[in-house]
């Protein structure tokens, strides 16, 4: 199984459009493509990096966690409300950070990350991602990139993994607790072993379960999309990155 990695590094390649979908007029048509985004951006918000799992562990969808992003308002244009190209996946609490922002403000401009790798714009320090130039700053203060509700939800997955991987990388002590038992000739002391493998086989199973929710690929990711032709992949940067579990 692949799962997140402890820290989810900022791309060094901008988010390649894989996805195509038919657009067609009407106010809300854009909803369609939800789909192919969340796809498109490996189910990441491409602006704080916070994946679904940080939002919701067990599944996200229907919980109102995630949003569609237009980069040029649909306040200010109406005519690019329903263009793919115009959408992006993000977290809701990016999404309500900008709300209808400009895209070129008094002194910089929005970073698009379908043309734009964040990882030469921003730098990853502990859960904080430094903005390294102007455009970088006006996009970090726009999406409120560095939420301390973001930076949490970014802690809480290090502080599983750091907590479970010792765990599971020490699983053979149980075999070990259990041929130390066998050769026990004294009843208490091979209860006593063997209580101890038990309770440290179920931590791990336990570890096992709670690292799964951080599966890189959601429970419900969608099974197709609006394409129909394209192949479900994630985006090669996040794709690098996954472990194994």
């Amino acid at each position: 199984m692949q799962i997140l990695p402890r820290q989810t590094q900022p791309p060094t390649t901008p988010i390649r459009r894989r996805h195509h979908p038919k657009e067609n007029g009407g106010k809300g048509n854009y909803r369609k493509f939800r789909a192919c985004l969340r796809w498109e951006f490996g189910f990441t918000c491409p602006f704080c990096l916070v994946h679904e799992a940080d939002l919701a562990r067990v599944f996200s969808e229907g919980t109102a966690q995630t949003a569609i992003e237009h980069i040029v308002p649909q306040s200010a244009d109406e005519g690019l409300r329903n263009t793919y190209t115009n959408c992006v996946y993000i977290c809701r609490f990016c999404n309500t950070a900008r709300s209808n922002l400009p895209v070129i403000g008094q002194q910089a401009t929005l970073l698009n990350p379908t043309s734009t790798a964040w990882g030469t714009n921003f730098e990853l320090d502990n859960e904080q991602l430094k903005p390294l130039n102007e455009d970088a700053a006006y996009t970090e203060q726009s999406y409120d990139i560095n939420d301390p509700r973001k930076k949490l939800l970014k802690r809480e997955r290090m502080r599983v993994y750091d907590d479970h991987f010792p765990l599971i990388d020490k699983a053979d002590d149980i075999l070990e607790l259990i041929d130390l038992a066998r050769q026990q000739t004294d009843i208490e002391a091979k209860k006593l072993l063997l209580d101890a493998a038990e309770s440290q086989r179920l931590a791990t199973l336990h570890a096992i379960a709670d690292l799964k929710t951080y599966s890189i690929k959601p429970c419900d990711a969608p099974t197709k999309c609006s394409c129909d032709k394209v192949e479900l992949e994630l985006p090669e940067d996040i794709a690098s990155q996954a472990l194994s579990l």
